[in-house]
């Protein structure tokens, strides 16, 4: 069984952005658990940069680092994507293989939406297997 056969492949185009669903109800009961994911997400950006600022000798911006965090979760919420956080694996992984700043994770996604437009059809024979 394939990612083709089990899901239909992976799209080759971006989804149209949109707003999800808003009512006082639903913004009341997401609301504690919403606060906790950004506590928690900030955290884990910033000891990642911390991380990076021990590896590289240099020093980071926490607000910018923070609001920048913010409004690319909010334009991927746009699109229907998932919050995600600095993480430190990938940041030391890049900063060993010779990175020196910001572009190196820029054009890491970059690639990815690339790889995404590009060779989507080709994902549609990788073995769920081989996902496991």
């Amino acid at each position: 069984e394939t990612i083709g056969s089990r899901f239909g492949g992976i799209p080759r185009e971006l989804p149209s952005p949109s707003l999800p669903a808003f009512s006082l109800a639903k913004a009341t009961a997401v609301l504690p658990d919403a606060i906790s994911f950004a506590l928690l997400a900030a955290i884990e950006s910033l000891l990642s940069a911390v991380v990076a600022d021990g590896m590289t000798g240099r020093r980071h911006r926490s607000n910018c680092e923070l609001v920048a965090q913010g409004a690319a979760n909010i334009g991927s919420a746009l699109f229907g994507g998932i919050c995600v956080t600095g993480l430190i694996a990938r940041t030391a992984t890049n900063i060993r293989a010779g990175a020196r700043g910001p572009l190196a994770g820029m054009l890491h996604s970059v690639f990815l939406l690339l790889f995404m437009l590009i060779a989507a059809p080709l994902a549609s024979y990788i073995p769920l297997a081989a996902l496991a």
